[in-house]
C-alpha cells in the first residue's frame, strides 16, 4: 500500500475546514469544487444504537419499508378532472355538475356513462391522456394491483417555492436506502423543482443527483467515498462511523458540516475492522449489479435508454426499487402548458408524466416489489372554455389555476391484491380516495380542512399516508414534528 493510500483525514483540532483550499487539502472536494463529503454521511442511515459510545451503524435494508417515488411535474400542469376525477364533499363519487373549467366539454362530464376508469381502484377520466400511458405500459394484472388518493389543494402557480415534497421525512419513516437516503434528478435539497418543507431538512442525507447509469455507478460500493477512497479505506468509513450512542446522534445532529467531518474523522476512520456485512454483500456493490444498462427487468420495461428522460427515470427508479437509495425524485419539465395552442400537443406532456408511472409500476412488478408513487405539480390549470381542440373535442387550458391544483398517490402491492383501504366497502361509493373537494365551479375549497390551503400540511397528510400504509400513523409527530391534524387524523387517511 503506498503512502498516498495511507493517507487518512486529519483535522487539526483548533481548525474549521471553511475555505475551497482547507477542503482540497483533506480530499473532501474535487479539482472542480464539488464538496463530496455529504455523500459519506448520506451513504449511512442515522439511526440509534444504545449501549455505544462512538459513531454511526449502517442502514439495515431488513427494517425497509415500501419504496417511494416523488414525480415532480414542474410547471402547474393538470391533475384534477381531466386525469384524476375529483368531486364535491362526499368524494371522488360526488360529481360537480360542469368540469369545463377542468378541460371536460359537457360530452366527457364524468357522470356521463363511460367517463370514469376504476381500474387502479382511484378513479380516472376515461379519456385521461395520463391513464392511456400508465396502461400502455402496464398489464391489466399490475393495475388491478393499485390503489390511490387524490388531494384537492391549492398551491401556488408556476413557482418552486411550494413544500411539496417530504422525501425527508418518508426516508425517516422507513424508505431507507443502503447507499444514499435520497435522490433526485435535479441538484437541491429536494432533487425536483418544488421545495421541501424548511423544517424537514436535514443535510446529512441531502440528495445525490442521478440522471444517468454513468451517475448510478458512481455511487458503487459505498456511495460517492469511492470517489474519495479505495474500498478498503471506504469500508473503514462505515466501521469508523458506526454505534453512536443516542446522545452522540442528537449532539452530532446540531453540528455544522465540517464538524461532523472532523467528528467522523477522529472517531475510528483508521480502524482495521472492515464491517462484515459489506464485505458479505460485495457482489451487490459492483458496477453490473448498480447499473441500469446492465438490469435486464429495465431493459425489458425502458427498452433501449436511448433519451435522457428515459435515462433519468430509469436510474431513479431502479436504485430506489432495489433498496440503493431510500426516496427518489424525477422532475419532468415542461408542464405549464397552457400557452401550446391545441389540447393535443398539452395532452403530450401527461403522456410523458403516464409513462413516468408506468414504468415505474411496470419495474416494480418485474421485480417482485410493492412501490408508492406521489404525483404533484406547482399550481395548477385551467381553461377558459373559448377554444376546442377538434381532435379531441376537450377544452385547450389557457391559464395558470392553482386554486384547481391536486396530488395524488399510487401504491402497488406486488402480492395479495389491491392495497387495503382505511373507509368504506371495496367496489362501492363508500370507499374514500379523496382528501379535500372541489366546490361547484371546481376550485378547491380552501376552508375544507388544514391541508387544503396549506401546502406543508399537504406533505404531512402524505407521510401520514405513507406510515399507515404500514400500521405506523401514531408515529406521525415524532416523524415530522408535530400532528396538524390532531384528533381528526383517521379523516386524512386513505390507506
Amino acid at each position: 500500500m503506498s503512502k498516498k493510500e495511507k493517507k487518512e483525514i486529519q483535522v487539526p483540532k483548533d481548525h474549521k475546514l471553511v475555505t475551497r483550499r482547507d477542503f482540497l487539502s483533506q480530499g473532501l472536494i474535487s479539482g472542480s469544487g464539488i464538496i463530496m463529503a455529504p455523500t459519506i454521511l448520506g451513504a449511512l442511515q442515522m439511526k440509534d444504537a444504545y449501549g455505544a459510545d462512538n459513531c454511526f451503524q449502517v442502514a439495515d435494508l431488513s427494517n425497509r419499508k415500501t419504496p417511494i417515488i416523488m414525480i415532480d411535474l414542474s410547471g402547474g400542469g393538470n391533475i384534477a378532472g381531466s386525469n384524476v376525477i375529483v368531486g364535491a364533499e362526499a368524494g371522488q363519487h360526488s360529481y360537480i355538475s360542469d368540469y369545463g373549467r377542468l378541460g371536460l366539454p359537457t360530452s366527457m362530464r364524468p357522470s356521463n356513462p363511460g367517463m370514469v376508469n376504476t381500474e387502479m381502484g382511484l378513479k380516472f377520466h376515461s379519456n385521461s391522456a395520463m391513464l392511456e400511458a400508465i396502461s400502455r405500459n402496464t398489464s391489466s394484472t399490475i393495475r388491478q394491483k393499485c390503489e390511490g388518493a387524490v388531494f384537492c389543494a391549492v398551491s401556488n402557480d408556476d413557482t418552486s417555492n411550494n413544500p411539496h415534497n417530504p422525501m425527508y421525512w418518508l426516508n425517516k419513516a422507513g424508505s431507507i436506502g443502503d447507499i444514499a437516503q435520497t435522490a433526485g434528478t435535479r441538484n437541491g435539497r429536494s432533487g425536483g423543482r418544488s421545495i421541501i418543507p424548511s423544517m424537514s431538512y436535514d443535510p446529512t442525507i441531502a440528495p445525490v443527483a442521478i440522471n444517468s447509469p454513468a451517475d448510478c455507478v458512481q455511487l458503487i460500493s459505498l456511495g460517492r467515498v469511492h470517489s474519495l477512497f479505495d474500498d478498503v479505506k471506504a469500508k473503514r468509513v462505515l466501521q469508523a462511523i458506526q454505534n453512536m450512542s443516542e446522545s452522540k446522534l442528537n449532539s452530532f445532529s446540531q453540528k455544522s458540516l465540517p464538524e461532523q467531518i472532523r467528528e467522523v474523522a477522529s472517531c475510528g476512520f483508521a480502524k482495521e475492522n472492515i464491517d462484515q456485512r459489506v464485505h458479505n454483500n460485495s457482489q451487490r456493490y459492483t458496477q453490473d449489479a448498480i447499473n441500469p444498462d446492465e438490469d435486464s427487468d429495465v431493459a425489458n420495461v425502458y427498452g433501449n435508454l436511448n433519451s435522457s428522460s428515459k435515462r433519468k427515470e430509469a436510474s431513479i427508479a431502479k436504485l430506489v426499487l432495489d433498496g440503493y437509495i431510500g426516496t427518489g425524485t424525477i422532475e419532468l419539465g415542461g408542464f405549464d402548458y397552457h400557452g401550446r395552442d391545441t389540447r393535443v400537443e398539452q395532452e403530450d406532456k401527461d403522456r410523458e408524466a403516464g409513462d413516468a408511472i408506468g414504468r415505474i409500476l411496470a419495474l416494480a412488478a418485474a421485480k417482485q416489489k410493492d412501490v408508492m408513487i406521489y404525483v404533484y405539480t406547482d399550481g395548477g390549470i385551467s381553461s377558459n372554455m373559448s377554444s376546442v381542440d377538434p381532435t379531441n373535442g376537450k377544452y385547450v387550458f389557457s391559464n395558470d389555476d392553482g386554486q384547481r391544483g391536486a396530488t395524488f398517490m399510487l401504491a402497488y402491492q406486488h402480492n395479495g391484491g389491491r392495497p387495503n383501504l382505511r373507509h368504506g366497502t371495496s367496489g362501492s361509493n363508500t370507499v374514500k380516495r379523496q382528501i379535500g373537494h372541489v366546490k361547484a365551479d371546481s376550485n378547491v375549497e380552501k376552508s375544507a380542512n388544514v391541508l387544503s390551503n396549506n401546502v406543508t400540511n399537504l406533505s404531512k397528510a402524505i407521510v401520514a399516508n405513507y406510515l399507515a400504509r404500514h400500521g405506523e400513523e401514531d408515529k406521525l409527530e415524532e416523524i415530522v414534528g408535530d400532528n396538524p391534524f390532531g384528533n381528526n387524523l383517521n379523516d386524512y387517511l386513505i390507506f
